[in-house]
């Protein structure tokens, strides 16, 4: 089980992939429909930035 079906699961929150240019950049995640944080893909440009 991925982190996001862990977390939905757990929670009962809502998972909504957010993409631009037809590829999926960011999940916004939601509880009883109201917007509660989101995650993302680490790219090149994370690279040294500090976990938080």
């Amino acid at each position: 089980m991925g982190a996001k079906a862990f977390y939905r699961e757990l929670f009962v929150w809502e998972m909504e992939p957010i993409e631009q240019g037809g590829k999926p950049t960011y999940t916004e995640t939601k509880n009883a429909g109201s917007s509660n944080g989101g995650t993302t893909f680490l790219t090149k440009q994370h690279r040294g930035a500090m976990p938080h």
